[in-house]
């Protein structure tokens, strides 16, 4: 399996984004690596310098044009460490259906 044995990345990154004030959500896994991230951040800039609109990336690597309490939309990249798949037991499972 492809997670077995070490054979994948060590993170995987998401995007948390926030439009003005509305409910803030985390988007779908979107990169495997920093270069993902980095194609990920060009595309934001891509849609929001089109329309005209403010936007405000949190994380030290991004220089932001705006501030932070000028509105618009809020992105902020995250992380979390991807662990091994484990093979499991029924006698293992400690709740029922």
């Amino acid at each position: 399996m492809y997670y077995l044995n070490d054979q994948h990345q060590d993170y995987e990154y998401c995007l948390y984004i926030q439009h003005g004030h509305a409910c803030p959500y985390i988007n779908k896994l979107i990169a495997r690596d920093l270069d993902g991230i980095y194609r990920e951040v060009t595309e934001i800039e891509k849609k929001h310098n089109r329309y005209h609109q403010r936007f405000y990336i949190d994380n030290d690597f991004y220089k932001n044009q705006y501030s932070l309490d000028g509105g618009g939309t809020y992105y902020k990249f995250l992380r979390r460490r991807v662990a091994d798949w484990e093979e499991f037991k029924k006698d293992e499972v400690f709740y029922t259906i």
